[in-house]
């Protein structure tokens, strides 16, 4: 009835009765089809707005979740990491507490807290020591931000030992190879990569960059004007200007 008045435009009246419902299954993951609903009926602005209404009502870290949600997808990353903190604070279980964790490094990586992140994922792996996904996001962490492919690297070994097969983690492993110098090293898995798997412009870079560095401009070349064919759309990806300076040193042309 609530959702029927609030697509009618009735949404002054409907918004107690939203909030009434919220507050009866406040302690269950049903809450999250009813803010669902609420998403639905009235939006994301006008739900931010009146988010110290829906705290009042519902102070738990399933409200608190939610409410990230919605501002990291408006892009405000302070208040996301604030909201999501406050989850993580109410979360008693296990289950909880690494959902809250894992919403939280996005924005820790949106906001380049590098070294928040890594405890971040530190934590995790103390209870989950064999959490593939967060052994891989530490591996890239370390190799591709924090310029210590030295931690990288057991990491990333460990994640492709517990499944084996994965082509974006023998990426992340022949990367961070790379990271350290083991260029020719890093070679056959990135080639396994490229045959096995689907191309972007991240593994592409990655092709022509290794073979670069192993003597082979020709064949860099062709792997960098490959990537920013893909990246040529792309006009804020960092990684375009990064492709194109690649270009630049094995005597390729700088796009625009």
């Amino acid at each position: 009835a609530a959702l029927a008045m609030a697509k009618q435009g009735n949404k002054e009246a409907a918004r107690p009765r939203f909030i009434e419902v919220l507050g009866e299954v406040a302690g269950t993951d049903d809450v999250f089809a009813v803010f669902a609903w609420m998403q639905m009926a009235f939006g994301k602005e006008y739900l931010l707005q009146k988010a110290p209404e829906l705290i009042a009502a519902v102070d738990t870290w399933r409200m608190h979740l939610l409410l990230g949600d919605l501002l990291s997808s408006s892009k405000d990353f302070i208040k996301a990491e604030a909201s999501y903190r406050k989850a993580l604070s109410r979360s008693k279980a296990a289950p909880e507490r690494l959902q809250v964790r894992l919403r939280l490094s996005m924005v820790l990586e949106s906001q380049r807290k590098y070294t928040d992140l890594e405890k971040l994922y530190l934590t995790i792996l103390q209870q989950r020591p064999n959490d593939i996904m967060v052994l891989n996001n530490l591996a890239y962490l370390y190799s591709e931000r924090m310029n210590a492919p030295a931690k990288a690297l057991p990491l990333a070994q460990k994640a492709m030992r517990l499944r084996p097969g994965d082509m974006n983690l023998l990426d992340t492993y022949a990367w961070t190879l790379a990271k350290s110098g083991k260029y020719a090293q890093a070679l056959p898995y990135l080639q396994q990569v490229i045959r096995r798997s689907k191309t972007t412009p991240t593994i592409l870079y990655h092709m022509g960059f290794v073979l670069e560095k192993t003597g082979d401009k020709l064949q860099a070349r062709s792997y960098y004007l490959r990537a920013n064919d893909m990246l040529k759309d792309e006009l804020t990806d960092p990684l375009r200007k990064i492709v194109q300076e690649g270009l630049s040193r094995v005597g390729g042309s700088d796009p625009k």
